[in-house]
């Protein structure tokens, strides 16, 4: 926690508030989380960090003029290669090391990815390349870092559609969080629920997929209530199949969640045939199988911890 001293010390120059009973901790295979250190009741607010504590375009210096068009995101990865003196202690406390993310991965690690995954996969690649070729010339693996920083600590605010928020940057992601809310002050962060001495403290991150939380956020979670897989990648049609699903306005997003099939399948399914949807969970556990054992063979690491969890939840979803 040496890196974290400096910032948790000095909380009052960014004129941030802490509720006493919370602190960072170190959390095993989860960086670092908030830890209660005494119970906290319900409707308890945990932190504060007002609007001009926010890193956002708005808030900072501004670009010389005639300089290229960024996007919100690449203005705020290049703010963090060279902060200014003021954030150095916060910019400290991120990840050094982003290579348990996916877009970090060996090419074979990406290989035994599920479909759902890469596909989301490949439009973050796509958005990072376009972002990293708005800034060349630049150091790619540090602007890449910066990049991924900026994607997994985020919380949408109307000033390009995300800020950067120290100290809130710290919880972790569950079902159940803590209330996180923008103000006309700043974002606060309220609990729920009670929260007993010793638990971990949640916020969060919205309602997602964990497909979706291990590309943007680079984690999947060892349970999700709101997880589904998206089976696109499985189902395919011959064009004119494909055409009367696309007249009846059904084509794609088809989802399947821990209640079955979606509607949008179901249809689609009809189109296919009797036994269609019955075979695409064929497909998918047949792959999912087959993944798992692959992955079973990697070199132990973040990377083979996360592909054998998110295909044994695929298996039990299908």
């Amino acid at each position: 926690m040496d890196t974290h001293t400096p910032f948790l010390s000095n909380l009052a120059l960014h004129n941030i508030t802490v509720h006493p009973s919370i602190r960072p901790t170190s959390i095993p295979n989860s960086g670092i989380g908030i830890l209660a250190t005494s119970s906290i009741p319900a409707n308890t607010q945990l932190a504060f960090v007002p609007r001009r504590s926010l890193i956002n375009p708005t808030t900072l210096p501004a670009r010389p003029s005639g300089s290229p068009k960024l996007s919100p995101h690449a203005q705020l990865a290049l703010a963090l290669l060279s902060p200014p003196e003021k954030l150095k202690t916060w910019v400290a406390t991120v990840p050094a090391d982003f290579s348990s993310h996916p877009l970090c991965w060996r090419d074979e690690e990406i290989f035994l990815l599920p479909r759902s995954v890469g596909r989301l996969l490949d439009d973050l690649r796509t958005r990072y390349e376009k972002d990293r070729d708005s800034v060349s010339p630049v150091d790619e693996e540090r602007f890449k870092w910066a990049w991924l920083v900026v994607n997994t600590r985020t919380l949408y605010h109307p000033a390009g559609g995300m800020t950067m928020c120290p100290f809130i940057d710290y919880f972790n992601h569950s079902d159940s969080g803590c209330k996180v809310e923008l103000t006309a002050r700043g974002y606060t962060v309220t609990t729920q629920q009670d929260i007993k001495e010793g638990e971990e403290v949640f916020v969060t991150y919205g309602h997602h997929s964990s497909d979706f939380l291990l590309v943007e956020y680079g984690f999947c979670p060892e349970g999700n209530g709101h997880d589904y897989v998206a089976c696109d990648g499985w189902m395919e049609f011959g064009e004119k199949k494909e055409a009367v699903i696309r007249e009846k306005g059904y084509w794609g997003k088809w989802v399947r969640d821990r209640e079955g099939w979606c509607y949008r399948s179901q249809v689609a399914g009809g189109v296919g045939g009797p036994g269609y949807l019955d075979g695409v969970l064929g497909k998918i556990r047949e792959e999912a199988k087959e993944k798992i054992s692959a992955a079973e063979k990697l070199q132990e690491g973040y990377p083979k911890l996360m592909l054998l969890r998110r295909w044994k939840q695929i298996l039990k979803l299908c």
